[in-house]
């Protein structure tokens, strides 16, 4: 599984994004999940797995989440 650290403007580290096999996980700083990306039904989805939006926007769930 590799892992990407996302940082804001000033380096700090804000979240992470996980790829895994089937899915992509969003956690924020403190590695909390918050949210899901599945590529094959094309929804991003919660940390409670309902639905957000189509696409992947687990970028926004990090930005959000800060």
């Amino acid at each position: 599984m590799a892992e990407t650290v996302i940082r804001n403007k000033q380096l700090m580290i804000i979240g992470y994004i996980e790829d895994g096999a089937s899915e992509r996980v969003a956690r924020d700083k403190t590695r909390k999940i918050v949210g899901y990306y599945n590529a094959r039904d094309n929804y991003t989805r919660d940390h409670q797995r309902m639905i957000v939006g189509t696409g992947d926007q687990l970028m926004g769930l990090i930005h959000n989440g800060m």
